[in-house]
């Protein structure tokens, strides 16, 4: 008997695995496998769109990854049970959030503006000063490989892996879609965008010739500023006019600016602050930061940690290039910080040294 249970068991144990096998060469309603442990909305009939999106993240899960080590993206990311980090988007079922992320990746692939869909869609509101949803992504790097490129740089352990297999895996400037994983991609559906290497030169103006002469002068006097020593003190007061990127100000007054028009506008700002109109109406008329502050929109740095309080904040604890230009001007100079990803991510500061 219990040769025979045994026998048995084996016989019935390869009839189950024969069948599943079955089952995987013929198909189901993808027309192949689903990955390991994603989790559909739906196990019976979907739209068109769903059924294109799981057939699309599928194929991209089984592409070789492209030998290099570093890509750069932007993402939508259309999440369950989780309402919007920025607007009032409602929390979705698992089945509304595949929906709308189906309909999101059809439009994408339709060739609407990325920028827009993740600015209308995505649950995860990015940096400010930086391209919508954009993060670049580093591999080989040790875990204790400290990170300099700014606070959308990240190794590529540091993302979800079902996106950042993704972003291995998409050929520049293509597009695809990554199904909810319990494990892999537990934020929810993404719509991934990668960028190409002239998309990610384009962000900085700086990369090419100046537009006209008020932003080569504003090149050539911020590149100046940075040749000269620091001085020694220990408490810089500074009043700033910021000139932000894809943002608009706290009140919602001032349009969002591509790179080229927020150097374009930074560098109109700044001649105007080096001819001597009053810097209190520059911070009032163009700023992307708050006005509070006496005088407004300034700010007391301290370079002692131990001194900061509610009053002065700790000059570490400030954008760094913000830093580096209080700790160079005289009092009354006006300086300015380019935009710099890793030192001046929000965009460029027109700054005032008042003590």
């Amino acid at each position: 008997m219990k040769k025979w249970f045994a026998n048995g068991s084996v016989a019935l144990l390869a009839l189950c695995v024969g069948a599943a096998l079955l089952f995987q060469a013929c198909g189901n309603d993808f027309n192949h496998p689903p990955p390991p442990n994603a989790i559909s909305a739906d196990a019976g009939e979907v739209s068109p769109d769903v059924k294109t999106l799981r057939d699309d993240a599928v194929d991209l899960q089984l592409r070789p990854e492209l030998d290099v080590d570093r890509v750069t993206i932007q993402y939508i990311l259309i999440a369950e049970g989780l309402a919007g980090g920025t607007d009032a988007k409602k929390k979705l079922s698992l089945a509304e959030a595949e929906q709308l992320c189906a309909e999101v990746y059809n439009k994408a692939k339709s060739g609407d503006d990325f920028d827009k869909l993740v600015l209308t869609y995505s649950y995860e509101s990015g940096v400010h000063g930086q391209r919508p949803g954009m993060v670049t992504l580093l591999r080989g790097l040790k875990p204790d490989a400290k990170l300099s490129e700014g606070p959308n740089t990240f190794r590529r352990e540091q993302e979800e892996t079902g996106l950042s297999n993704a972003a291995w895996r998409l050929k520049p400037g293509e597009i695809g879609p990554v199904e909810r994983h319990e494990t892999d991609a537990n934020s929810g559906y993404y719509v991934v965008r990668r960028l190409t290497d002239d998309e990610v030169r384009h962000d900085n103006p700086a990369n090419f010739p100046p537009a006209n002469d008020a932003v080569a002068m504003l090149r050539a006097d911020a590149e100046a500023l940075m040749q000269r020593h620091e001085h020694d003190a220990k408490r810089v007061k500074i009043q700033h006019v910021l000139i932000g990127r894809y943002f608009s100000d706290p009140d919602g007054k001032h349009k969002r600016l591509s790179p080229e028009e927020a150097e374009a506008l930074a560098a109109e700002v700044y001649a105007k602050a080096k001819e001597g109109e009053s810097f209190n109406k520059l911070v009032r008329e163009y700023t992307y930061d708050t006005t509070e502050g006496e005088p407004p929109g300034s700010y007391i740095m301290v370079a002692d940690k131990d001194a900061a309080n509610k009053l002065q904040t700790w000059r570490e604890g400030m954008v760094p290039a913000f830093g580096d230009v209080g700790w160079r001007l005289e009092i009354g100079e006006v300086g300015v910080a380019m935009y710099d990803r890793a030192k001046s991510w929000y965009g460029y500061h027109i700054i005032k040294r008042i003590e």
